[in-house]
């Protein structure tokens, strides 16, 4: 009897521990992106490069550029993802400037892109200390672009130079007038927010995003792409782990046991990469966690 009661203490005592290591690693799980995306990418980015919004979201220059390195090998000249690629080597110091001038000027992208990639170029100017330059490539901008988020974007940047650098005024005369002219939309508009810090992560679930990485950025593209649902297994699962901690193997167990029945319904296809897929998005499946 004794045997008995200390054996089902024991499992009592396992369970609990078990449930405290989830509950760890749900209350280390990082909270949503804090770093504003380019315009072109907008707050519901494409299925296939989701993923790569979240780590630009994040401020994870690294992972992020990995990502888009994995879509752009399934879709070569994926226009956002080539933006983000860009823009993550730039903003962590990578590669030189002279991709974004080059997309600057590319035909494949649309003209907004082409305007993040100006905005961000004449960033990176100004970090350099290439402030002729830089005015150069956000009067461009402000005096072409039809798109609200860029105007709001080069006009800031244009007044904060007018003021800094006086002699940007005697360079463009005409330059002040044009930004009293619109003056009412840019500063309507709210404040930048400041630039995300690296997320606090869940580390238990770290070995698992590790393999699970390595996977896509090795195996994957060697065997081809296998899943049927958007977003695939594998990415589902490391947004799982990245957003909930281990309590996304619950998760991912879940999209495991549902993916058959997906397909066999045919419910709700899309086009990826020319293929088709069918929906099956995270946030309709970890609503019962709650925002983490």
């Amino acid at each position: 009897m004794s045997g008995q009661v200390i054996t089902a203490l024991t499992g009592i005592k396992t369970e609990i521990t078990i449930s405290l290591v989830l509950l760890v690693a749900a209350a280390y799980a990082a909270p949503e992106p804090s770093l504003p995306l380019p315009s072109i990418i907008g707050p519901k980015p494409q299925p296939e490069i989701r993923l790569a919004a979240e780590l630009y979201g994040e401020g994870n220059w690294s992972a992020c550029r990995t990502e888009c390195r994995r879509v752009l090998a399934a879709q070569p000249g994926h226009g956002a993802a080539t933006l983000l690629l860009a823009i993550a080597q730039a903003r962590s110091r990578t590669a030189p400037t002279n991709t974004l001038a080059r997309l600057c000027i590319s035909e494949k992208l649309t003209p907004e892109m082409r305007g993040v990639a100006r905005c961000e170029l004449a960033d990176a100017l100004l970090d350099a200390g290439k402030v002729d330059s830089a005015t150069g490539h956000y009067k461009a901008v402000f005096q072409s672009t039809r798109s609200r988020a860029l105007l709001q974007r080069s006009a800031r940047a244009l007044t904060a130079l007018l003021r800094d650098h006086p002699s940007i005024a005697r360079k463009s005369p005409g330059l002040a007038g044009q930004l009293d002219t619109c003056a009412d939309i840019w500063r309507r508009s709210p404040k930048p927010r400041p630039a995300a810090k690296q997320r606090k992560r869940a580390w238990t679930a770290l070995p698992v995003e590790w393999v699970i990485s390595f996977y896509r950025t090795q195996i994957s593209p060697a065997i081809g792409r296998r899943c049927s649902l958007t977003p695939s297994c594998s990415e589902y699962a490391l947004r799982a782990l990245r957003r909930h901690g281990l309590l996304g193997l619950s998760i991912y167990a879940d999209r495991a046991v549902r993916e058959p029945e997906i397909v066999k319904a045919r419910k709700d296809p899309v086009r990826v990469g020319g293929y088709r897929r069918y929906r099956d998005p995270l946030t309709e499946h970890d609503c019962w966690l709650g925002k983490q």
